[in-house]
């Protein structure tokens, strides 16, 4: 009997999973689709990580274009890093998608928008100011000064407390011992 090495492969696991007895159970039928699910999944991950093919070289001012646009545009993989300065993978693909979307004659604020549709405004490296992101640009400021008043009102309330009681008069003095009973 002629088996491939597929077949030999199965027939291996087969008998360190469950032994002998359970390769005689499986039929000739079930071992060739096994066969097959298996020559599928080794297929599968053989392709799963083809790289894509290059793009022709750009014309200087198309280049320089793209550099424009990738420093405007946030990696959405890093933190805090635009596309040109990403090592990402993702951030390759959105170059190249970048690329792709220039080629096709697409302005910069088209490009921003298609991407903004697609990731949403974290893909703007500088986001626009709009009513949704008031909190984002004014946040820090609002914070620093909630923080300044804080400490202002820390350091009056220290003072007060440190600041020595006013002398009283003689007057005070035996109105005081009246009260107390003395």
């Amino acid at each position: 009997m002629n088996t491939s090495p597929i077949e030999v492969s199965i027939m291996r696991l087969q008998k360190s999973w469950t032994g002998v007895a359970f390769r005689a159970k499986l039929s000739e039928k079930a071992r060739q689709c096994l066969c097959f699910v298996v020559a599928c999944w080794v297929a599968g991950t053989a392709f799963a990580q083809l790289p894509t093919p290059a793009l022709p070289p750009a014309p200087p001012e198309l280049e320089a274009r793209l550099k424009q646009l990738e420093t405007e545009l946030r990696c959405m993989v890093c933190q805090n890093q635009t596309l040109a300065e990403s090592p990402a993978g993702l951030a390759g693909d959105l170059r190249r998608e970048i690329r792709l979307l220039a080629d096709q004659g697409k302005s910069n604020e088209e490009i921003k928008q298609f991407l903004r549709v697609r990731y949403g405004d974290f893909i703007l490296y500088k986001p626009e100011v709009q009513p949704i992101t008031w909190l984002l640009w004014g946040g820090p400021f609002v914070l620093l000064i909630a923080g300044g008043v804080v400490l202002f009102v820390m350091a009056r309330r220290r003072a007060a407390a440190q600041a020595p009681a006013p002398a009283m008069s003689d007057a005070e003095a035996e109105r005081a011992k009246k009260l107390l009973g003395e």
